[in-house]
């Protein structure tokens, strides 16, 4: 639809609106104003009748009813009229057709659907009723009227319209001139006439339009000139950053098939989506084999809501975990996972560090330990040591002599029974069996003094050197050495040890041991060794305060900041007397009737790498709480 042509229905639509309102208005005014003038016509006429009537119909007289009735009909306009007293008509005249219809007054124009408006008046005098008037007048020149006037009001409208039509057209040819123009050099720059200009003429906002279009297709022009200028050298971008992701993506796959880690990417259902070939060398799984698979059945089945931790919390600092080799192997690895940003489907990476190796080493660096634990006992201590060993040597001997006595009575006692049973009559000639109980009395004398005075008193003096070495050996590196920073190590290895050397105790007395290490925990740049013996010292602590029969239970907790390792290790023991806490690191204290040095040389340890040590009773009474904050050296 063009513009002209919706100009000309715009107007015309507005202009039929108007004058259909107005129309509408003034035949209205004009029924209103005749329905008024009929109402007003036919009151007065039935009042003024019923006036001049009222003595005739008192009195009966109906040759002057009759004679009223003849000359109100010759008056223009009235159709009918009746006259009745209160039992019967006394008088009528009119239409015949129109008397024989039942009487239903009306009191708009509206209602009087038969052409015919009905109208009654009661004759009454001193406030009694003696009759009543019934009047029909004919409302058909009204009417006619009022078509009249409609066709003449709907006939100039149409005029009015058809007039309005044509100045639209007009008005819409003068305006749309200038638009044609504005069309054909709109048509020419979609045809690639770039540039094109158009003639301004006059100053209204078709001329200030097609000034800015003038604008438009000169910097359309120039633009469209640059970009293809900048096409051009895109097109080399494109070329270039292709290759480059070409190269990339080889790099890419370079990089996954060289990666000595596993790598894995997993949905939201744990189902594997690729691998990498690390990871079939380590589980001898083909990736065609994994694809579709859940990861969890490649996970130690006791490990799985350990490992589900970790894809949900998408720990990045990695956790240890056994997978499962397809030939049945058990492999301990290191995993970490991290979710894939943007995808919007879940998916995570999934990596695994084989630690094999890395156990290996720790085995050697557990040895290098030992060694320099040795290393750092002093001259003296070493003296102590020897001096024992010397001790045990000295039993020893004892017991080795003993030993060759009982080894010569049992030769004399088989020597005499293989006798007694070849030539019984020569060992017992009189058959006098009393110096055979004598015998064999005298042999197991010999026996019990051996065993229990001499070899039994030399076990236990071993026994007690043995012990007093051990002391030595646990309280001396701690207390008397130098720290030394060996290579890092990891915390949960350590106290894997540490429920190693105390398993027969823990085992006795049935005490639950656990540890829970926060994911900010990694490998430690301390001596292991020292921190070694320390946290065998405090667990030995709390398994002697758990009494025999009790459900005991020790637990450790760590966590590491950026400065320092936080160490809680928590028993539900018999506590310690608050007058004791502060003494129960001196050297020597206990409350159990022996000296120990345990948690002196904790203590000491502790303070010499410029760490705190904190023991508290718990706050529910049930046992106590030891806190180590150990530095990370500079």
């Amino acid at each position: 639809m063009s513009f002209r042509l919706k100009t000309i229905l715009g107007v015309a639509f507005i202009e039929m609106t108007l004058l259909v309102i107005l129309v509408w208005n003034a035949n209205q005014l004009m029924r209103d104003s005749g329905e008024d003038q009929l109402v007003q016509r036919a009151s007065t006429a039935v009042t003024l009748f019923a006036s001049m009537v009222k003595d005739s119909v008192i009195s009966y007289d109906l040759a002057t009813l009759e004679t009223f009735v003849t000359e109100l009909m010759k008056n223009e306009g009235l159709v009918y009229v009746r006259i009745f007293d209160q039992d019967q008509m006394l008088a009528s005249a009119g239409d015949q057709e129109a008397l024989l219809r039942p009487f239903v007054a009306d009191y708009s124009l509206e209602s009087a659907s038969d052409q015919i408006y009905d109208i009654e008046s009661g004759i009454s005098e001193a406030g009694e009723q003696y009759g009543r008037i019934e009047m029909g007048l004919s409302t058909e020149s009204l009417q006619q009227r009022l078509y009249s006037a409609t066709v003449k009001n709907s006939s100039l409208a149409v005029v009015e319209i058809i007039l309005s039509a044509l100045f639209s057209f007009l008005l819409g040819s003068w305006l749309v001139k200038q638009l044609q123009v504005l069309r054909q050099a709109s048509s020419e720059i979609a045809s690639g006439k770039l540039g094109t200009q158009i003639p301004i003429v006059g100053s209204d906002e078709i001329a200030e339009t097609a000034s800015y279009f003038n604008q438009m297709s000169a910097a359309l022009a120039l633009s469209t000139n640059k970009l293809n200028r900048l096409n051009v050298t895109l097109e080399e971008q494109v070329k270039q950053r292709t290759a480059e992701l070409e190269y990339a993506h080889q790099s890419l796959q370079s990089i996954l098939q060289s990666m000595s880690e596993v790598l894995l990417v997993v949905d939201e259902q744990g189902e594997i989506q690729m691998s990498n070939p690390a990871c079939t060398r380590l589980l001898g799984i083909e990736e065609h084999q994994l694809i579709g698979t859940d990861i969890h059945r490649l996970v130690d089945s006791n490990q799985q809501e350990s490992f589900d931790r970790v894809i949900e919390q998408q720990l990045s600092s990695g956790e240890e975990f056994t997978l499962l080799a397809a030939d049945g192997r058990r492999l301990p690895v290191l995993m970490m996972a991290a979710k894939i940003e943007g995808g919007g489907d879940g998916r995570s990476v999934v990596t695994a560090q084989d630690l094999r190796e890395l156990k290996r080493a720790e085995e050697g660096e557990r040895f290098l330990s030992f060694q320099e634990g040795l290393n750092e006992m002093s001259a003296n201590i070493l003296h102590n040591i020897g001096n024992n060993l010397s001790g045990i040597g000295g039993h020893l001997i004892i017991i080795r002599r003993q030993m060759d006595q009982l080894e010569k009575l049992s030769k004399v006692l088989h020597q005499f029974q293989e006798r007694m049973v070849e030539e019984p009559e020569l060992v017992i000639p009189d058959g006098d069996m009393e110096k055979v109980t004598q015998v064999l009395q005298f042999g197991a004398k010999n026996i019990e003094e051996i065993a229990l005075n001499k070899v039994g008193k030399a076990v236990n003096s071993v026994e007690r050197l043995a012990q007093h070495i051990g002391s030595v050996i646990r309280v001396t590196p701690i207390g008397g050495g130098r720290m030394r920073s060996g290579s890092s190590f990891d915390l949960s290895n350590l106290l894997r040890d540490v429920e190693i050397l105390v398993a027969d105790r823990l085992q006795e007395k049935q005490i639950a041991f656990s540890w829970q290490l926060s994911s900010t925990v990694g490998r430690l740049p301390f001596s292991r060794n020292l921190l070694l013996q320390s946290m065998v010292h405090l667990i030995e602590n709390s398994i002697e305060a758990i009494a025999a029969g009790k459900q005991g239970t020790i637990k450790v907790f760590a966590e590491q900041t950026d400065q320092k390792l936080l160490i809680r290790i928590i028993d539900n023991g018999c506590g310690i007397d608050p007058e004791y806490l502060d003494e129960v690191v001196r050297a020597g204290f206990s409350t159990k009737g022996k000296g120990g040095n345990g948690l002196h040389a904790v203590g000491n340890y502790i303070i010499s790498i410029f760490g705190e040590m904190d023991i508290v009773n718990r706050t529910d009474g049930q046992g106590v709480e030891v806190r180590l904050e150990i530095p990370f050296p500079a």
